[in-house]
Order: structure tokens, then sequence, then C-alpha cells
């Protein structure tokens, strides 16, 4: 891996029923992320089976696949055990904060700021709301991808010590 650069490919909302498999739209985002050769896939949540969650292991390995617990996972044991409802991390200095999201579109900045400290992030990403969204507000990135079904989007970040660059891609 590059040290001065990531490259992040990022899911939402999913929604796949079936375990075994995957959404054309899904194969898409997968294909784009594959060409550009990502170095993370994120996934924050409602995969809604624990298949997708697997066959993303399997694809891209269990140290690069970072993902969180969406409101529709919770129903699911293996999903629930296996991941965390939200993440911190830091990757080359930019400290992130990945979570699923609640509630209605409108003001989902503002209740994941009530409930997380979000002044020592640079970069918030989630998902939940089905909109994609890219706010910068000072030096902190809201980005959410969107949902990786038909009429939606998928994302990618790069990453360099220096910048944050979201970017949103529409299916």
């Amino acid at each position: 891996m590059n040290s001065d650069r990531i490259l992040i490919g990022v899911l939402s909302d999913t929604h796949i029923s079936s375990s075994s498999g995957i959404s054309s739209e899904l194969k898409t985002a997968l294909s784009e992320f594959d060409r550009l050769k990502i170095n993370y896939l994120f996934h924050l949540g409602d995969f809604t089976n624990i298949g997708v969650y697997r066959q993303l292991v399997n694809k891209y390995g269990e140290e690069r696949v970072i993902a969180v617990l969406g409101n529709m996972d919770g129903r699911n044991l293996e999903l629930s055990s296996l991941l965390p409802e939200f993440r911190d991390l830091t990757l080359l200095g930019h400290h992130i904060l990945l979570l699923h999201g609640w509630g209605a579109p409108i003001k989902i900045i503002e209740r994941i700021s009530k409930r997380y400290d979000t002044s020592e992030y640079d970069l918030i990403v989630f998902g939940h709301t089905h909109r994609h969204l890219l706010i910068q507000k000072g030096q902190k990135w809201y980005f959410n991808p969107g949902p990786c079904k038909a009429r939606g989007s998928f994302g990618f970040i790069e990453l360099t010590p220096d910048e944050i660059i979201p970017r949103i891609v529409q299916i």
C-alpha cells in the first residue's frame, strides 16, 4: 500500500435479502472498487444479512473491510455480534468516525453531533438516509454515499496526509 495515499470504497444500505445474492448495483460498485484498486472498503450498515458481509470479507480480507451495524442489521444475530454500532479510526493522520445513523434524513448531522463529540473528527461517514450527502464545514467532512441500490449511489474517499477527497458515484 502506498503510504502517501489511501483509496477507500464506501457503501451503505445494500439491503440484500438473499444470503447468497449480490445485486447488480453492488456488482457495479465492486467492479469499480477493483478497477481503482481500493485499499479499504467501508460499509455503513444495513447489509440485512450476513452473506453480503462474508462475501465482502472473502473478496477484500477482514482487515480491509471496515463495517458498522445498521438499524436493519440488528435482527441478524450474527451481524449484531460481529459489527459495532460505530467505529473510530485514524488513517494517514485523519480521524474518522463511521456509523449508520438513525431517524429522518433532515437534521441527521445535528443528531450525530449530539450523540458523538464530533469536534475531534476530520471525517464523519454515515448512511441510513438513502440520500447521498457531501458537505464540508470548515475542515470537517460529512459524507453519506447514499444507498447502493437501483438509482442509488456509492462513494470513494481518497486520503493523503494533507487532504480528504470524497466523491459520490451515481449508479
